[in-house]
């Protein structure tokens, strides 16, 4: 992919009819992507590629705010839209010779997030990663940072630190990080640097999450994943102990997927500022939701959202709960109610 690429982030729209702020343009030589599951609009489509041909020649900014009105008598429509006009860091990396969108996928494929994916669905991605450099000891990620961004280690090694700046873990080419805060909605919980000069692919949060909606491969991939991360909650709950914690040690998102790779089966109990949510689990399938008169997937959906409070996973169900059918694929429920919190969040900014 030598052509050179353009993101184009709509910061205000004025009466649209279509689009919304955060939505995200790609524009790749000629061709503009618009944000999956929009309709186009030709109007800005057209005044899209002028600007950008205009600054091609010399004769308008290649970077910065643009604004582009669609109102007219043939357009039969009175709105407008500010974007930031920004270049990418830099394209996805070459394997060799002219950089064909085969080499690209062939470099991705090399990756474990992408191996069950096909050519088409890798290049496909390709529209979304981006590519960016690090120095050694450059900061990456900050604790306490909103995790919008999902990285792949391209070359080169990081460092995960707690605050204190004591190491916890290196990751190494193809390892990935930043998806807990994105599956969560959390915060970032530990540093990241670079350890030596480092080369990273990175995502934009919603791009990430439509990735996990069209390819179910990736959620596959991510619920392998967090099992591994949660090393310390899947020791306490390999045996028939009980287990119990703080929601600010891990958040409903982790804690439920802990339970649904380990195909746990019990009872567990949320305390969320003094609102007590039930929910059982049958070989890791959630069966029944319940908090106060509330019952099924609304208050599965609940959960995700709290951030403080108590839990307690106690394993073995009455012979009642072994006969009830499941709420639902878990998978679908949990990026469903991830995807609910994302819109929430939207509308109140």
């Amino acid at each position: 992919m030598n052509a050179p690429e353009i993101i184009l982030t709509l910061v205000q729209d004025d009466g649209c009819p279509l689009y919304r702020e955060k939505d995200e343009f790609f524009l790749v030589g000629r061709v503009l992507y618009i944000p999956g599951g929009k309709p186009t609009c030709a109007t800005l489509v057209a005044d899209i590629l002028r600007a950008y041909l205009e600054a091609q020649k010399g004769c308008g900014a290649a970077a910065g705010d643009r604004i582009f009105g669609c109102s007219g008598p043939k357009t039969g429509c009175a709105g407008a839209v500010r974007m930031e006009w920004e270049g990418a860091e830099a394209d996805i990396p070459q394997a060799s010779g002219d950089g064909s969108r085969g080499e690209i996928t062939e470099v991705l494929k090399g990756f474990e997030i992408f191996k069950d994916l096909e050519a088409p669905h890798l290049a496909y991605l390709a529209n979304y990663l981006r590519l960016k450099k690090f120095p050694k000891d450059g900061v990456i990620l900050k604790r306490g940072d909103p995790g919008d961004r999902f990285y792949i280690v391209v070359s080169g090694r990081v460092a995960v630190e707690e605050e204190s700046g004591v190491r916890i873990a290196e990751l190494g080419k193809g390892e990935v990080f930043g998806e807990m805060s994105l599956l969560s909605g959390d915060p970032v919980a530990a540093g990241v640097r670079a350890a030596e000069t480092t080369w990273v692919l990175y995502v934009r949060g919603a791009h990430f999450r439509r990735m996990l909606t069209r390819f179910p491969a990736l959620n596959e991939y991510f619920a392998r994943l967090l099992s591994r991360r949660l090393t310390r909650a899947n020791r306490e709950i390999e045996g028939d102990a009980a287990m119990t914690g703080q929601l600010s040690e891990i958040s409903p998102a982790e804690l439920l997927q802990t339970l649904h790779q380990n195909q746990k089966t019990g009872v567990l109990t949320l305390d969320a500022d003094g609102d007590v949510a039930i929910l059982a689990f049958r070989e890791g399938e959630p069966i029944r939701a319940a908090l106060g008169d509330q019952q099924g997937k609304e208050v599965f959906y609940g959960v995700l959202r709290a951030r403080t409070g108590r839990f307690k996973f106690t394993p073995g169900l009455d012979a009642e709960d072994m006969e009830i059918a499941p709420m639902g694929d878990f998978m679908w429920l949990l990026m469903e109610g991830l995807n609910r919190i994302d819109e929430k969040t939207i509308k109140n900014v």
